[in-house]
């Protein structure tokens, strides 16, 4: 008899399929550019579903593997939300780090445009549009990829390491230079709900949070009126806009860094029967390497062509 053990992916499996199942996306994408782009919310949304969520799905089902590579259980009300709590604290943290992202792209590559920048939010209807299209279904799609095949094979490496290399891919599969390090601290906390609960539900709904909070605060910053910008508070201080921010978030940061632990800390004494077990069992050898090192070469080059065209752009 096979044992669930031997039914999880190796880890040169999990490589290999983050490699295939971004080169899906990517086509799905250029493809959709033909025929969607009139049409942005749908585009996202075939976008995320084609080509992440059905191309995992379906290899999973075709090998007979969903049951023992997609970790999923009920999450109690209680631990749902705490993890809501800590990702809503969480934004001055991911603030703090987008701005210092932010920073550093503009100062040697500059910022780069994503989807969300050429959609609209100034009225009701889209706000509910994009809480449906850009909050949910990213993280239903996003979540079904990453951290269920492509977490399952890498838990062999550890708790450390999977959750890096994850949250590697995971920052890089979002091709947004200068959100690189808020998303790949998201990354991190997501993998942790879902090795505390046992369930990938746990991280759905964490970056479903995480999402609608970003989406709810643009929505309101593009229908209220600001009588005073960013930029005159700086002037009027004599400091830059981004010495403004860092000031901000870091105050908020250390103001909520506490409360965060605090919770974590909670949710650790909720999880202590449902935490999976991921141990060490193998390490990067030749197999693994050699499926890594393509992987990771897909999506660098994928976000060079992104960095490379900004700056011929910016010419």
């Amino acid at each position: 008899m096979e044992l669930r053990e031997d039914r999880k992916l190796q880890i040169h499996q999990s490589f290999l399929l983050i490699a295939v199942v971004m080169i899906i996306f990517l086509a799905v994408q250029v493809v959709g550019m033909f025929f969607l782009m009139d049409n942005l919310y749908l585009y996202q949304a075939i976008s995320e579903i084609l080509g992440l969520a059905i191309p995992v799905l379906a290899f999973l089902l075709i090998t007979k593997r969903a049951k023992d590579n997609i970790h999923i259980r009920r999450v109690s009300i209680k631990n749902t939300l705490t993890i809501s709590a800590i990702i809503a604290l969480f934004i001055p943290v991911s603030m703090l780090l987008a701005t210092f992202n932010m920073w550093i792209t503009e100062h040697t590559i500059g910022l780069t445009a994503g989807l969300e920048d050429s959609i609209m939010i100034d009225n009701f209807p889209d706000y509910i549009k994009s809480i449906l299209v850009l909050a949910l279904v990213p993280a239903v799609c996003e979540e079904i990829a990453f951290r269920t095949a492509f977490m399952s094979g890498l838990e062999r490496l550890g708790k450390t390491s999977c959750f890096i290399f994850v949250s590697l891919f995971f920052s890089l599969a979002h091709m947004i230079p200068e959100k690189l390090f808020s998303t790949f601290a998201l990354s991190i906390l997501l993998c942790y709900f879902l090795y505390r609960t046992g369930s990938v539900i746990s991280s759905f709904i964490g970056h479903f949070v995480n999402n609608l909070i970003a989406i709810t605060i643009t929505y309101i910053a593009t229908i209220l009126p600001s009588a005073t910008s960013s930029g005159d508070v700086s002037e009027f201080y004599g400091i830059s806009e981004y010495g403004l921010s860092f000031i901000v978030w870091g105050a908020l940061t250390l103001v909520v860094w506490p409360l965060i632990i605090i919770l974590i800390k909670k949710l650790r004494k909720n999880t202590e029967h449902t935490r999976l077990n991921i141990s060490k069992q193998a390490k990067m050898d030749a197999n693994a390497m050699s499926a890594f090192l393509p992987a990771l070469a897909v999506y660098v080059i994928l976000l060079s062509i992104i960095v490379l065209t900004n700056l011929f752009t910016n010419v």
